[in-house]
């Protein structure tokens, strides 16, 4: 019995434990090679597609059952270090969580993305209130070892661009904050 407690999936960025609870991850998958996120439509588009790539990180496109999502490296995107390269390495396929206001659109919300060392799940509590001063830092729990920052996964889909296909030349930019 956990009380109180939530399953969460760990990683690291950077050396530091961060967690996702483990009901926002819909799979996780290795780490694979990823498509260009560039080369998916027109030339002017292709620009716009690498502003919202180097902005948000974005690492490629993957096929995930037959629908393009753009992959994230969370540690480029948190702490400027990209994820390493390496078996404990997973991509973590998310949905934009229900009260983001995002799932009323008419294309899929679901992305990748690439954590560290994403290899074991716990049980965390809540952590006593600490100052949140990141986008990305959802709330600090208590973890085994310390304090363990919980992912806010909302952050991630505010401002991506939705790719149809890598060869369809279409892509639907998302609004913006």
């Amino acid at each position: 019995v956990h009380l109180n407690k939530v399953r969460m999936l760990l990683f690291r960025i950077a050396d530091e434990p961060w967690a996702i609870a483990a009901t926002e991850v819909k799979d996780l998958i290795p780490l694979v090679t990823l498509q260009p996120y560039k080369g998916a439509c027109s030339p002017a588009e292709d620009a716009l597609a690498d502003d919202i790539a180097a902005t948000m990180h974005i690492s490629g496109l993957l096929n995930y059952h037959g629908e393009y999502l753009p992959v994230i490296d969370v540690a480029q995107s948190v702490a400027q270090q990209p994820a390493p390269i390496a078996l404990s390495t997973r991509i973590a396929i998310v949905e934009a969580p229900v009260d983001s206001g995002l799932n009323g659109n008419p294309w899929s919300k679901k992305l990748g993305l690439i954590l560290d060392q994403a290899d074991q799940t716990a049980y965390l509590s809540e952590a006593v209130d600490l100052p949140v001063n990141s986008p990305y830092l959802r709330a600090t729990l208590k973890g085994p070892e310390g304090i363990v920052q919980q992912l806010a996964i909302a952050s991630f889909f505010n401002a991506v661009a939705e790719p149809r296909s890598p060869l369809s030349g279409e892509l639907v930019y998302a609004a913006g904050p």
